[in-house]
């Protein structure tokens, strides 16, 4: 959970960060409370909210990747052409900018 919280970029969005890692600290305190009192009920709990957060990015990352196939690509200049010697890193910076940002899944 440490981990999640700590990987929240506040610059981007400090309003979604802030709700962010309110629901991971959540999450760490209902793991905490199970380990002190030996309570599978919240062991449940924080899996429910974990399993919920996964499919909602899932939901999230194929909705994208439906609504970048389903478009053409823009023409690319010399400008941006991407020239560097490991083609998935331009893919890779993409990725984590899109992530990175404000995101809601509708539906």
């Amino acid at each position: 959970m440490l981990e999640l919280t700590a990987g929240l970029r506040r610059e981007v969005d400090p309003e979604l960060c802030a709700k962010m890692a309110g629901l991971y600290n959540y999450v760490y305190r209902l793991l905490i409370d199970a380990n002190l009192h030996k309570d599978l009920g919240k062991v449940d709990e924080a899996l429910q909210l974990l399993r919920y957060q996964r499919e909602t990015w899932q939901l999230l990352m194929e909705r994208l990747y439906e609504s970048q196939s389903a478009s053409p690509p823009p023409a690319e200049s010399d400008a941006d052409r991407d020239d560097s010697p490991n083609p998935g890193a331009a893919a890779d910076n993409a990725r984590a900018d899109i992530v990175g940002g404000r995101l809601s899944v509708e539906g």
